[in-house]
């Protein structure tokens, strides 16, 4: 396949997703993995983690979208889950609270019988109570609330003096 045609299959999958494609997505549609890995050493897509490439400009909503089709993603056989939730630092950025440090990572959770591996640009955790949290929509993706956006977030920041400025922008808010 021409680099060409793949990056249109790629464009053309992620208009609804805000330019995030999975490999399973680019591989129904015909397109290899080494033409996604010429695609991305061109600098044509953006190997955003593995198994997930942005085909564009990578924003919060490309990340959020990438973060939901990677924790959405199942084996056959495993049981129906409850629809994903992206929160941490990602979610308390889009609902503009003050002092949020910056970071390009995602934390998304899922049901408690999901079983999606991690890495160091998208953090995916079980919940138990998946059902109860308080949710908002950004672009189609479920977004946790402040109070559990601000506690996932304060998971994630690597000093102290990040987790305070999270949670006192908070408050202030």
């Amino acid at each position: 396949m021409r680099m060409s045609e793949a990056l249109a299959i790629g464009v053309e999958l992620g208009r609804k997703s805000f330019r995030a494609v999975s490999a399973s997505e680019l591989a129904a549609h015909g397109v290899d993995g080494p033409a996604v890995t010429r695609l991305v050493k061109a600098g044509d897509v953006e190997r955003m983690w593995r198994g997930m490439y942005a085909f564009g400009p990578v924003t919060d909503t490309t990340r959020a979208h990438a973060a939901i089709k990677h924790a959405q993603a199942r084996l056959p056989g495993c049981k129906p889950q409850p629809a994903p939730v992206v929160t941490g630092l990602l979610a308390a950025r889009e609902l503009e609270l003050p002092w949020v440090p910056g970071s390009t990572s995602v934390h998304v959770l899922v049901g408690k019988d999901a079983r999606r591996p991690s890495y160091p640009e998208i953090v995916v955790r079980r919940c138990w109570d998946l059902e109860s949290v308080d949710t908002w929509s950004l672009a189609g993706v479920r977004m946790a609330d402040a109070t559990r956006a601000v506690y996932d977030g304060a998971r994630g920041c690597v000093s102290l003096r990040d987790v305070r400025g999270l949670v006192l922008g908070a408050v202030a808010k």
